[in-house]
């Protein structure tokens, strides 16, 4: 098996090189870039397929650079993404068989994600600075393509690749237990964004997973603040003072939900001063008041019940009722079994009510 495992790697060795071979200047004759770039195109597919992922990366690398030379930047930014992916799954098949990694793929792997994300942010800059001209017999085919690729996602937003790529980054450390390390990631794609709203939901749910995760409640608060407002904007209703969920966009009314239940959680936990607690938590605070009835289009993901123990939940912290509190807890917890971080967050708000 091992014998086997070596020659392979002595095999693919040897074919890089000989490719990159191809690509050193000799006299009075230009290498051909375009073709040593569709052979290590076809070596990195024959390394996936093996599941030989640093040899893939490796490869993909070299399309990168061939493309660079070929004045290509979407291609190389795709190659380099592509490393990326390749060097990441290394790192997690390391991981998943317990053993020991110095982080050298995971490593590799960001290193090509900020690079990618570079080449695209850069790309984007410059189409915004000057406007695209194209000069007959001066275009090749590499810039036609590119053109032609950067036209098409000019629509979706101008910034959306950089950003998914960020959330790529911040999907892989996270994985590898890197939270503090995806934490500003994660906050660049956010910023990336900010024209594209439900994109931006999506972003800001997950930095807010980081946050909890750290142990950062006061940032995890004011990423629900941040998803609140956007998503309170996004509704027609936005000046009534209780926040209701009647007209929240089908594809965001989940994020909403869990944002709403962990923003309660947290506004329990950290008690912030009423001057200083937005009008958008407060609103939060009145919605699961004594004085607000329940009902099923305005509760979280339409579940009255969920509501109605929320309610009594915050009417025993707010007291400070150890023994109701911990009640109510018991069928929350198997409402709250699918949502993520609320039992960590439940179960340090009945750490502050036992307290005192």
């Amino acid at each position: 098996m091992d014998s086997t495992h070596h020659k392979n790697n002595d095999d693919y060795l040897q074919q890089y090189r000989i490719i990159s071979a191809k690509l050193r200047k000799r006299f009075l004759r230009k290498p051909n870039v375009a073709e040593a770039s569709e052979e290590f195109g076809a070596l990195e597919h024959k390394l996936a397929d093996s599941e030989l992922w640093s040899g893939a990366g490796l490869c993909c690398i070299a399309i990168a650079r061939c493309q660079q030379s070929l004045a290509n930047a979407h291609a190389e930014a795709e190659a380099l993404a592509q490393a990326a992916r390749y060097y990441a799954k290394g790192e997690h098949a390391t991981r998943d068989i317990l053993c020991p990694s110095f982080g050298d793929s995971l490593l590799t792997a960001s290193s090509c994600y900020r690079k990618a994300i570079d080449i695209h942010s850069s790309t984007n800059a410059q189409r915004q600075q000057s406007p695209s001209t194209s000069t007959p017999g001066k275009t090749n085919e590499s810039n036609s393509a590119s053109a032609m690729v950067e036209s098409e996602i000019q629509g979706c937003g101008k910034n959306i690749i950089p950003a998914a790529l960020s959330v790529e980054l911040a999907d892989t450390l996270q994985l590898c237990d890197q939270c503090s390390e995806a934490l500003p990631v994660l906050q660049s794609a956010a910023d990336m964004l900010s024209d594209t709203p439900v994109q931006l939901l999506q972003v800001l749910q997950q930095l807010h997973d980081c946050y909890i995760l750290l142990g950062d409640l006061d940032g995890a608060l004011q990423t629900c603040i941040k998803i609140l407002d956007v998503a309170w904007h996004l509704q027609p209703n936005s000046s009534q003072k209780i926040y209701t969920f009647n007209n929240v966009p089908a594809s965001i009314q989940d994020i909403i939900s869990s944002c709403e239940v962990s923003s309660l959680f947290l506004l329990l936990i950290l008690q912030p001063l009423p001057q200083r607690t937005p009008d958008v938590l407060k609103r939060i605070l009145i919605k699961y008041s004594a004085e607000t009835a329940a009902n099923d289009s305005n509760a979280p993901w339409g579940d009255a019940g969920l509501w109605c123990l929320l309610q009594s939940l915050a009417m025993a912290a707010k007291a400070n009722d150890w023994t109701a509190a911990k009640e109510v807890s018991v069928p929350l917890t198997s409402l709250l079994h699918l949502m993520p971080y609320h039992l960590h967050l439940l179960y340090l708000l009945l750490l502050n009510v036992n307290r005192g």
